[in-house]
């Protein structure tokens, strides 16, 4: 188990608040979300773009933050990712290329529709604020 701030994950440090996260390389998907927890899969981040694995981050971050709406977390993730200037419009092209082919559950929309939202969070997100 990883304390706040300890974690470093495509070259920099990330934190959700007080949450400490799970690395856990048998867990079934990338990443999940407990409440006060977040788990990541290390194996299956392995070999993802740095912006999609600080997406899975955000996301689960999200979860922590808003609850168990997946839409909500992942324009969480985008947000965040916008405001502190790790993701871009290249960025957001690798998520939805990594998200296009999920044909969506009971709570998450299929891809490309998950895509379309997020898009929309990002543009209408503030960027990073010039520094001084």
């Amino acid at each position: 188990m990883l304390a706040p701030g300890k974690l470093k994950l495509a070259g920099r440090y990330v934190r959700c608040g007080r949450t400490p996260t799970l690395m856990s390389h048998t867990f079934w998907d990338y990443g999940g979300a407990k409440k006060g927890m977040i788990i990541l899969n290390p194996s299956k981040l392995e070999g993802l773009s740095e912006a999609v694995r600080l997406y899975v981050y955000g996301h689960e971050c999200g979860h922590q933050v808003y609850g168990p709406r997946e839409t909500r977390a992942d324009c969480y993730a985008v947000e965040r990712g916008k405001r502190e200037g790790w993701l871009t419009n290249t960025g957001m092209n690798e998520i939805c290329t990594f998200l296009e082919p999920h044909p969506g559950d009971w709570i998450h929309p299929p891809g490309p529709k998950r895509c379309e939202i997020m898009r929309q969070c990002f543009d209408k997100a503030k960027p990073r604020r010039a520094r001084n």
